[in-house]
C-alpha cells in the first residue's frame, strides 16, 4: 500500500521528500508536521517509516473512510477534550515508540501556521522527546485544502516535504504550570516557524537553479 500510494504522490503532485535520513530515533521521539490539507496524514504515511504511530482524533477516527485508512497504520485515538487523553501518547513516547502529532490539532484556514496546540508541546516536554518537525509545501494549493476561498487551487499541485533537524523543548522552572504551558506552546511555534522558513527557503533555491538551468540552456540553444 505505502509504495503504491508512494508512487501516486511522484506522478500526480511529482512528490519530492528533502532529508528524510534526519529520522533517526534514538530515544523518545515526536513527529510534528504542519497541517495544511485533508491529504497530509496519506501523504506521511507514504512516505514515514513503519515503525510510527499517529495520533488521531475520535471524532475523525469514526469517519467510515478515514476507519478504513486506519486499518493499515499503527495509530492511537485520542479524545482531546479527555484531560487523561495524553495519557495515552506519553506513554507511548516513553517507550520509544515514535509517534505523529498535529501540533495545530486542525487543518489551516489562513495558509499559515495556526496557534500550537499546547498539548503537543506537554507530551515533548514532559517525554523529554526530540521534536522533527516536519513541513509539507504545496498540498495548500490542491482543492483538499481549507483555503480555496483564499487561493487558486488546482488538483495536482507539486508537492515537497521537508523534515527539519531534531529539536527538543526546554521549561522555566520559576514559572507556574500554566504560564509554562503557554510558553512552551509558543516555543513550539517558533520551531515550527524556523522549519518551514528554512524549508522554504530551501524550495526557494531549487526552483531558482532550474530556472536559471533553463534560462541557460535557452541562452545557448539547447532547448530547439
Amino acid at each position: 500500500m505505502k509504495r503504491v500510494l508512494r508512487w501516486l504522490f511522484r506522478q500526480l503532485f511529482s512528490l519530492k521528500v528533502s532529508h528524510l535520513e534526519r529520522l533517526k530515533f534514538d530515544g523518545p521521539s515526536v513527529i510534528m508536521p504542519n497541517h495544511v490539507s485533508f491529504l497530509d496524514a496519506i501523504l506521511l504515511y507514504s512516505v514515514l517509516p513503519d515503525s510510527v504511530c499517529f495520533v488521531v482524533n475520535t471524532e475523525i477516527a469514526a469517519n467510515r473512510w478515514v476507519a478504513f485508512a486506519l486499518r493499515f497504520c499503527r495509530h492511537v485515538e485520542i479524545e482531546p477534550r479527555n484531560p487523561y487523553a495524553l495519557r495515552t501518547v506519553i506513554s507511548l513516547v516513553k517507550d520509544s515508540v515514535p509517534v505523529v502529532l498535529f501540533p495545530e490539532g486542525r487543518i489551516t484556514v489562513t495558509g499559515s501556521l495556526m496557534k500550537m496546540y499546547t498539548g503537543a508541546a506537554m507530551v515533548a516536554w514532559k517525554t523529554d522527546a526530540e521534536i522533527f518537525p516536519v513541513i509539507l509545501l504545496g498540498p495548500e494549493y490542491s482543492r483538499f485544502s481549507r483555503i480555496c476561498d483564499k487561493v487558486r487551487t488546482r488538483w495536482f499541485p507539486p508537492i515537497q516535504l521537508y523534515v527539519e533537524s531534531p529539536r527538543s523543548l526546554t521549561s522555566d522552572a520559576t514559572l507556574n504550570f500554566r504560564a509554562q504551558k503557554e510558553a512552551l506552546g509558543d516555543q513550539l511555534l517558533d520551531v515550527m516557524r524556523q522549519a518551514l522558513f528554512v524549508a522554504r527557503r530551501e524550495a526557494c533555491r531549487d526552483r531558482d537553479f532550474f530556472a536559471r538551468l533553463v534560462q541557460a540552456a535557452r541562452l545557448h540553444g539547447f532547448d530547439k
